[in-house]
């Protein structure tokens, strides 16, 4: 075998980071310079991809990142496999606090800062995407009582106690296929995809029980928060569902009104 030669084959003008193996996996040549650990490489090496002739070894003990290129050398009748290894660890940790601070981003841009709810911009990207076509939904539209008149009366720091409260109880009930939204001001959303029309119902009364329990324990409070809810499944036509359910939402909050159900403060501040 000769090195030179195979080494010529590669271009390489730095003679470093190299390994070369023969037929039977053993090792034949090694760099004087190996940044890269050897043994670990090894001890890997059985689980390279065998489609791939470039693939990243990480050294957890080190925080380092290699760059293996694989290329197979036919040298005196004989098949011999060259691995060259470069060190990307500056590069993949750049990277990956890119991706990070990216997807940081992308959390700011689709969540309500003050509720962490999922805001507008998120619920119309869905919405474009139609919400990923279930069988059935369910839309629940909500208004938080009386708000402006707590930020007119008391100021904006009680007007937010009372947004994030309202948002606590959509909070509560939300995961999975049930999503929750605050639409800007005193509106918010839920969509539930894949219920059944039995559970759509019971997540409504679920939530309203977690409003209750808000309410019980907060001392501030007693939030009021109308909300009008339409099931669709098969051939639905969800414009027409999300009229509906703000129809219904309306229809609730004037009732409430005329029954006396508002939000109102439970002591003076």
């Amino acid at each position: 075998m000769n090195i030179d030669n195979i080494l010529l084959n590669l271009w390489k003008s730095e003679e470093k980071n190299i390994l070369i193996t023969d037929e039977d996996g053993k090792v034949v040549y090694e760099s004087k310079v190996m940044e890269c650990p050897v043994k670990l490489f090894l001890n890997r090496l059985d689980f390279a991809p065998e489609d791939d002739d470039e693939w990243e070894l990480l050294d957890k003990a080190k925080d380092s990142y290699f760059r293996v290129k694989r290329t197979v050398i036919a040298e005196d009748g004989k098949n011999y496999t060259c691995y060259s290894f470069t060190d990307v660890s500056e590069y993949t940790r750049l990277m990956k606090d890119v991706l990070s601070y990216t997807k940081g981003i992308t959390r700011e841009s689709w969540h309500d800062k003050l509720t962490g709810l999922y805001n507008k911009g998120k619920y119309m990207a869905l919405k474009r995407e139609k919400f990923g076509n279930p069988k059935s939904i369910a839309i629940y539209n909500f208004d938080v009582n009386n708000l402006k008149y707590i930020n007119d009366n008391f100021g904006h720091e009680m007007g937010d106690k009372l947004i994030i409260m309202a948002a606590n109880s959509i909070k509560a009930v939300c995961g999975g296929n049930v999503l929750g939204f605050r639409m800007g001001g005193d509106e918010y959303m839920m969509i539930a995809k894949d219920l059944s029309r039995e559970e759509a119902d019971a997540l409504l009364k679920n939530w309203r029980a977690e409003l209750d329990r808000l309410n019980e324990a907060d001392e501030t409070f007693r939030c009021v928060m109308p909300c009008g809810m339409v099931y669709g499944s098969g051939d639905y036509d969800y414009d027409a569902l999300f009229a509906q359910a703000d129809d219904l939402m309306y229809d609730e909050k004037r009732r409430l009104k005329a029954e006396g159900f508002v939000t109102e403060l439970k002591r003076k501040v």
